[in-house]
């Protein structure tokens, strides 16, 4: 056993942020029915037919367009994660192998 009972879940390639928390509504259903836990939604990351053009420029798409929708939603889901991440930090809830982890990441090189 690991000890994590924390799970987040991101919907991607979704056409609407309404589509996208319906999807996790469904999903979270089966969750707490069959596995017992309900996941923390993240949110969603809409489909971007930027992504393809970036993929055939080989760019980062948040370089092709930082405004696209698929760049937005990957940077609301960074500062959820970091926001995630000093939460856990802070109040010493991330089981002891993560914790000393992500420690370790913080540290200046």
């Amino acid at each position: 056993t690991h000890d994590i009972t924390n799970f987040h879940l991101l919907v991607n390639q979704v056409e609407s942020h309404a589509e996208g928390k319906q999807t996790y509504n469904r999903l979270a259903l089966v969750c707490e029915r069959f596995l017992g836990f309900k996941p923390e939604y993240l949110g969603p990351v809409r489909a971007d037919r930027l992504v393809t053009e970036a993929v055939r420029k080989q760019k980062p798409f948040s370089q092709l367009n930082p405004k696209s929708p698929a760049a937005e939603d990957c940077m609301k889901l960074a500062e959820k994660l970091r926001d995630i991440r000093r939460n856990l930090l802070e109040n010493r809830t991330m089981p002891e192998p993560l914790r000393d982890l992500a420690q370790h990441q913080e540290t200046p090189a």
